[in-house]
């Protein structure tokens, strides 16, 4: 393997050839069970191992808690409000220009290989495989999406010509709700037998516990971390298998290879809620990024500083230098970053529809909402409900990392300060997006930040 370039300047005349690009993501992965929960469960043993060949961001925050969002902004290193992509449902297709197209006008054969909104890989595709609920039936679980989505990428890399450049995009929707338990794996991380009546596999029973019309104790929990732990595992040895299969065709030692998701999960860290789609807590947006790139990236280093998923598209560009990224709304390189290792504080959006945005800006995250409580998401679909919410949130995350603590009352010359910022960040451009009570609302708490 060659050197590990210390500077960009150093590597501009040598910068390695990645005739191989693989892009693997994830769903709904929770940041904290991925690296393992506080009874050290081993859930990602082959992705730990990936990272150790690998710079690791600990800290990259989502655009939105949702996959057709967050897959967009990934896919166009710009935020919602640039791509306009705002939901999982409506429009699918962004607005600005995909990373895939780019790497096919780069002359790359691009393959898209998707378990979960599989639109999203409709640009710039040369070939797209979809295992998603719309495309495939008969299957009983995502488990069995995942396996026969990696089986068919498997079997196309070994068909490949070897010299042909190619860039992989391939999505997992392991792990997700239903919390179907994989049974290989349940008993790793629950050896004991669980007594309890929640069905982790029911949206029905996640309902009640919201609503605490159903008890939810700390049995209760292990069991549901446990089930959620024996997807992760799932999908680690399907990623395995693909990083094998890389192998046995000789495109792995000097590929590009990153790995990240796109967003979290939640696991009852808040209002015992386990899903994710209405909630703007970092346990919903925080996922981890790690980029492997041979003579170029350092090995084993891991950086805590926050970042955007807008920064991954750009990221990949820069490393590929095969392309230009002009144009991009949002996303920057994180290139030199990792090859010095100096991390430079920079600020990361986040959104929650059109009525919340908000902004992690050294220790702090900052909500402003056009209303309390997020009546645009009503938990697993069940009207009446609303996520809670209020109109300002602010956290700090160096002593309070899980957000337990609203210190918006406490510090009102730090919440004028970053509203002052997120609303000019907002009134940038067109706040795109329904027109309705909801986002009139927001645009009226920041029409003063001009």
């Amino acid at each position: 393997m060659a050197g590990v370039c210390l500077s960009l300047a150093a590597c501009a005349q040598e910068r390695p050839a990645y005739d191989t690009v693989v892009l693997i993501t994830t769903d709904t992965t929770n940041a904290r069970m991925l690296m393992g929960n506080e009874d050290q469960w081993v859930t990602a043993p082959n992705i730990w191992s990936f990272f150790d060949e690998s710079t690791v961001f600990r800290h990259v925050l989502s655009t939105r808690s949702l996959t057709r969002v967050a897959l967009s902004s990934l896919s166009t290193g710009s935020y919602p409000r640039d791509h306009g992509v705002r939901t999982n449902g409506g429009s699918c297709n962004a607005n600005t220009t995909h990373l895939a197209k780019r790497f096919k006008d780069a002359g790359y054969h691009t393959l898209g290989y998707s378990a979960n909104m599989c639109c999203v890989m409709e640009v710039g595709m040369d070939e797209r495989v979809c295992a998603d609920a719309a495309t495939v039936g008969g299957l009983s679980g995502l488990a069995e999406r995942d396996r026969l989505l990696t089986d068919r990428l498997n079997y196309r890399l070994k068909t490949l010509i070897p010299e042909e450049r190619i860039f992989v995009w391939l999505h997992l929707n392991q792990p997700h709700d239903p919390f179907h338990r994989v049974e290989e794996w349940y008993e790793e991380f629950h050896p004991h037998s669980y007594e309890g009546r929640l069905d982790a596999s029911s949206q029905a029973d996640a309902f009640k516990v919201i609503l605490g019309t159903m008890p939810f104790s700390e049995e209760d929990l292990v069991h549901l971390e446990a089930v959620y732990a024996s997807q992760l595992r799932d999908m680690d040895e399907n990623i395995a298998d693909v990083f094998d299969t890389l192998r046995a065709v000789d495109r792995y030692e000097d590929a590009l290879i990153v790995f990240g998701s796109d967003h979290g999960e939640g696991l009852a860290e808040h209002y015992n809620y386990f899903f994710h789609g209405c909630s703007a807590f970092n346990s919903a947006l925080n996922v981890v990024y790690a980029f492997r790139a041979p003579g170029l990236i350092p090995e084993g280093q891991v950086l805590d500083g926050w970042t955007s998923i807008v920064n991954v598209a750009p990221t990949i560009t820069e490393i590929v230098d095969a392309f230009d990224w002009s144009g991009n709304l949002g996303g920057h390189s994180l290139l030199d970053t990792m090859t010095s290792g100096v991390e430079t504080e920079r600020v990361a959006y986040f959104e929650r529809g059109t009525e919340a945005a908000g902004v992690i800006s050294g220790d702090y995250k900052y909500t402003v909402a056009g209303m309390q409580g997020n009546s645009a998401c009503e938990p697993y679909q069940s009207a009446g409900s609303a996520f809670p919410g209020e109109f300002d949130d602010l956290y700090d995350l160096a002593a309070d990392p899980g957000e337990t603590e609203n210190l918006a009352e406490e510090m009102p010359e730090l919440v004028e300060e970053l509203r002052t910022q997120v609303c000019l960040w907002i009134n940038d451009r067109d706040w795109v997006g329904w027109d309705d009570n909801r986002n009139h609302k927001l645009l009226e708490r920041c029409s003063a930040y001009k």
